[in-house]
């Protein structure tokens, strides 16, 4: 029996060999990972916006019961100068020490929010890095597949 001649199966011709540094989905898995990184800088910065607004109203709450402390302390001082009597001297303590563990509990609330915000920030900084890290490499390769079909372009039309 004759021998059969070997089967070649064709493979199609690619536009950039395998080990080219301009492969399509070479480009496009780059950028995908550039939305990406964009898309988490974005969340990043909302957070960080929230986390900001949060500690500010936090911290505006806190000085606005230590002024009203502030104010409330001055009319009594004013207001009750000589003898007052006892059941209102301990109803002014008692409010008076409830006001001042509000003020305090406020501005623990402000700390945590502070520290929210400090956080918030981090994290949109390492995410801005990340941007700025592949918007370069996403650009040049970008540049560079542009440049490489115009060449072969040319050549092919030569």
């Amino acid at each position: 029996a004759p021998a059969l001649p070997a089967l070649r199966r064709r493979t199609p011709r690619r536009l950039t060999p395998p080990h080219h540094p301009l492969r399509m989905h070479d480009l496009t898995s780059l950028t995908a990972l550039f939305a990406q990184a964009e898309r988490r800088r974005d969340l990043a910065l909302a957070d960080e916006a929230a986390a900001r607004t949060a500690h500010t109203a936090a911290q505006a709450k806190a000085d606005e019961l230590l002024d009203y402390r502030k104010a409330y302390e001055q009319r009594w001082s004013d207001a009750f100068t000589g003898q007052g009597a006892i059941e209102l001297v301990r109803c002014y303590q008692g409010f008076v020490e409830r006001l001042t563990q509000a003020i305090e509990h406020q501005q623990r609330v402000a700390r945590v929010a502070e520290s929210r915000w400090v956080a918030a920030t981090a994290r949109r900084r390492r995410k801005m890095r990340r941007v700025t890290g592949t918007r370069p490499d996403w650009w040049r390769r970008c540049c560079a597949r542009r440049g490489w079909r115009r060449r072969r372009s040319r050549s092919c039309a030569g």
